[in-house]
């Protein structure tokens, strides 16, 4: 064999492992970890940047997650502003240029939704989303959407695993719808409910829950004894539950819900694992909280 011809050789099999090298993938947030441990299969290597109970939009760039962009082959990211306070800034860091914003590298899980609109009104100050609100991983609905666009995308930078990528996507969406809906059916009646924020809007899309107030006045700042007053006197006498994130602080929604009567229920937002088992588990948590 001539020298140019085993080099040759050896540059299609060198090439040929990089491509069967597990696929790298980094999410942001546990529920994108579930959408792509779905889709992608077992094969793939997933890292989760943001802890299950920490709030991703309060985070800083830290080194173990610049290092895990750097080696990433494609990052899958919520979107609308939600990790805005430190994913750039780790995206800078690592200098990979395949996760740039607009790269296909880079699926920005918000992309492919039409968002519910945020309540607050962005002349009040706080964090507010004018993009839309961020936290419908808490839609199980919007979950198998994500997870179809997600499908689409690998399929178009992997062709020759497009079916396998679209068949797990396609089976994780009727699975949410199923589940969703079983999960739905419990709760009998309409139920009221004041959250501490905005996340819990998403409950409407699949649960017999109506959002009629918020701990806080402003986004991200502690709400002050005028407006807790008025909650207070405003759903004097009505029954319904006070809901919150697992990582916002407690005494503000304590007191409305020891001032009403009302149970306060304290939640995780994001899976325990990114593991789809784990989401269907979220399900069922939610829908408890309400029907306790």
């Amino acid at each position: 064999m001539s020298a140019l011809r085993f080099f040759l050789v050896l540059g299609l099999l060198l090439s040929g492992s990089v491509l069967a090298q597990p696929l790298q993938l980094v999410a942001t947030t546990a529920s994108m970890g579930v959408i792509a441990r779905v889709v992608a299969g077992d094969e793939a290597q997933l890292q989760v940047l943001v802890p299950a109970d920490r709030d991703a939009h309060a985070l800083h760039a830290r080194p173990g997650m610049i290092a895990s962009l750097r080696r990433a082959d494609m990052l899958l990211s919520v979107g609308a502003q939600l990790e805005e306070g430190w994913l750039p800034a780790a995206l800078d860091a690592a200098a990979n240029p395949r996760l740039r914003v607009g790269q296909p590298a880079h699926f920005v899980a918000a992309d492919a939704l039409h968002l519910r609109g945020t309540r607050f009104d962005p002349a009040l100050g706080g964090h507010v989303h004018g993009q839309g609100n961020p936290h419908f991983n808490l839609s199980p609905q919007r979950m198998g959407e994500v997870a179809t666009a997600f499908a689409e995308r690998l399929a178009a930078l992997r062709p020759a695993q497009a079916p396998a990528f679209r068949q797990r996507a396609s089976g994780f969406a009727e699975q949410l719808q199923g589940h969703s809906a079983q999960v739905a059916q419990r709760l009998a009646s309409q139920h009221q409910a004041l959250a501490y924020h905005e996340e819990f809007d998403y409950f409407s899309e699949w649960l017999p829950v109506a959002l009629i107030g918020f701990v806080e006045q402003r986004p991200g700042v502690p709400p002050g004894p005028a407006h807790l007053n008025g909650l207070i006197k405003s759903h004097q006498g009505a029954s319904g539950v006070v809901l919150m994130a697992n990582y916002q602080p407690r005494a503000a929604a304590q007191r409305v819900a020891e001032a009403l009567g009302w149970p306060l229920r304290v939640l995780p937002l994001e899976p325990a694992r990114a593991e789809p088992e784990a989401y269907l588990a979220l399900l069922e948590l939610w829908a408890a909280a309400l029907a306790e």
